[in-house]
């Protein structure tokens, strides 16, 4: 019997998982995994439900892959960064490993890895990017959200292509997407103001 859900919590390079969901799931399926394959402090994690994989990311550049419910390792990669802030999953249109790292200009860099380790894209152009965001469009394919020192941007899964730029109008506290995934909220952190952005470009209309 799979396991649904999961859900995790960090203590310093050990990571604890276990199942969640049906009330009446056997003892078993109750087991916690302890997950001591980082050297080092883990700085952040990511569930995909979709590719039944969860990634683990240290403050040393490593990433841990590991594919659900057993919890079976099956990739380590050296991300050549100090520490990275940000580890994600996507799908779609290609299944990929994004890390965000503290780039050593003044830039973050960006870094996306096939499922099988190799690198695909780096991009260092974000200033002091933070609250980045992984969304489905309504097209299916991902795209990342995020926050810069002035703006918020909306970039394409796995190219790594701005499709959005909008000036902030306050300091973002907290990001999420509309149901139907075509538009970003952006949140003070009062909760009192609110940007609305939609995901994707207006396509422009030919006169004939």
């Amino acid at each position: 019997m799979p396991i649904p859900l999961v859900q995790c919590f960090m203590a310093s390079s050990i990571v604890s998982h276990w199942g969640l969901g049906f009330k009446n799931i056997d003892k078993k399926y109750k087991n916690v995994f302890l997950l001591t394959d980082q050297k080092n402090a883990v700085s952040h994690m990511y569930y995909s439900p979709e590719l039944n994989l969860l990634a683990t990311a240290s403050v040393d550049g490593y990433i841990c892959l590991y594919t659900l419910p057993l919890c079976k390792l099956i990739r380590v990669l050296k991300v050549p960064c100090d520490n990275i802030s940000y580890v994600m999953l996507s799908d779609s249109p290609l299944p990929v490993i994004i890390a965000i790292c503290e780039g050593k200009s003044e830039n973050d860099e960006i870094y996306v890895y096939s499922i099988n380790g190799n690198l695909y894209l780096k991009k260092e152009e974000i200033y002091r990017m933070s609250n980045p965001l992984l969304v489905k469009s309504i097209n299916s394919s991902d795209y990342l959200a995020c926050v810069g020192e002035d703006n918020i941007y909306i970039l394409s899964i796995p190219d790594l292509i701005i499709q959005v730029t909008v000036d902030k109008e306050f300091e973002i506290y907290s990001m999420c997407f509309s149901e139907d995934n075509k538009l970003l909220y952006a949140i003070n952190k009062k909760g009192t103001e609110i940007m609305v952005i939609k995901v994707e470009k207006e396509k422009t209309k030919l006169n004939r």
